[in-house]
């Protein structure tokens, strides 16, 4: 990597500030420490806890890279020319170039990391059981998915699948549907004006009572105070 990617990153947490990297419920600190994605807690602060889709890594590693990716460079170049010459449409362009570049650099890490050595996430990503049932979580996270969905997804025998699901990603298949779920209901809750049981069908509930029960005892808070919380911070 770089000066000018990293100057680039200095500036995107500099001159965007933590009102920028919230806008996605995200927080870029590049350099020598780990670079991790959170969400939005309570208070509507960074967050302690890292969201589901938590990767840490590592400047030595990226840099071990000889020459970073064109796509890479080129969405640098493109996010520090918005941040050295803000124009019209600036406001908008600046965070999804963040999201961009944030998984531009995971790929990139990913690519670079011998098959033997990975772990984590990064091994179950690239495994031919656990990425297909991650991949329907994601796509239809309101889909009434069961251990067993999941594993015919994954075509392994249920106990099979949670072993293999949990080993890799570090926790069982439901508790990451929970979560997964809940971070695109606080997701919503805080970028859209969707009503609460329309956030509640979207997160697979069928009911704003049960949704509000599961994402208090996740957020510590209602969905409602959330949303305020948040439009305010």
């Amino acid at each position: 990597m770089d000066g000018r990617q990293r100057r680039c990153d200095s500036r995107v947490t500099e001159r965007g500030g933590p009102a920028l990297r919230r806008r996605r419920g995200l927080d870029l600190q590049p350099g020598p420490q780990d670079v991790e994605q959170q969400r939005v807690d309570q208070r509507g602060d960074d967050a302690v806890r890292p969201d589901p889709w938590v990767l840490q890594l590592r400047a030595e590693q990226l840099d071990a890279a000889r020459s970073p990716p064109a796509e890479l460079s080129a969405a640098v170049q493109l996010l520090g020319a918005e941040l050295e010459n803000p124009r019209i449409g600036s406001d908008g362009i600046v965070p999804t170039l963040i999201d961009s570049l944030l998984l531009y650099v995971l790929r990139a890490w990913l690519e670079v990391q011998p098959p033997a050595a990975a772990k984590g996430w990064a091994a179950a990503l690239g495994d031919s059981a656990v990425a297909p049932a991650l991949a329907a979580i994601h796509d239809n996270p309101s889909a009434p998915w069961t251990v067993e969905s999941l594993a015919e997804r994954a075509g392994l025998s249920r106990a099979a699948f949670a072993r293999r699901f949990t080993a890799l990603v570090g926790e069982p298949p439901m508790a990451y549907l929970t979560r997964w779920r809940m971070t695109t209901a606080a997701r919503l809750l805080r970028e859209s004006d969707t009503p609460l049981a329309a956030v509640a069908a979207q997160a697979g509930y069928g009911s704003e009572f049960a949704f509000a029960k599961a994402f208090k005892r996740e957020y510590s808070m209602a969905p409602g105070g959330y949303r305020r919380q948040t439009r305010t911070a």
